[in-house]
């Protein structure tokens, strides 16, 4: 299994940016995969989400989820059948733990760094940057 990881701050829109790499994996499907939703420990659905494709004949799980541990190892055990793991992890807060990026970029994994707009930007410079990264993405893809 090859890793794909969206690495960036809290709240810099990683799980938007997630979600765009699903709408382009997906775009000319006839029948998308379902995207199984990720519910906290309230019982409350969030935003996050993850499925199982196969894009370019290789299968491919993206789990948007990245803020803990927990959810990193959830995604691993959960599709470890599969060619390519896309998942995002968060570099700050609480939960951060940077030892595992640098491990990542020594094994050779793909380690895309969350691109980040100025405080103030419209939406339109946000949803420009989130498309970037997801293009980038598709394109480790091989």
């Amino acid at each position: 299994m090859k890793f794909i990881i969206l690495a960036g701050n809290e709240k810099k829109g990683k799980t938007p940016t997630m979600q765009k790499v699903y709408d382009l994996l997906t775009k000319n499907m006839k029948n998308k995969p379902a995207q199984n939703w990720i519910y906290n420990n309230n019982g409350n659905k969030t935003k996050d989400f993850h499925c199982k494709l196969t894009y370019k004949g290789k299968e491919v799980a993206i789990f948007s989820a990245g803020d803990t541990m927990l959810y990193i190892f959830t995604a691993i055990f959960t599709y470890s059948d599969v060619d390519y793991l896309i998942i995002s992890f968060r570099t700050t807060g609480s939960y951060q733990n940077n030892s595992i990026i640098n491990e990542a970029k020594k094994q050779k994994q793909t380690v895309i760094n969350k691109t980040v707009c100025p405080a103030g930007s419209n939406q339109a410079t946000i949803d420009a940057a989130n498309t970037k990264d997801s293009m980038t993405i598709e394109a480790a893809i091989i």
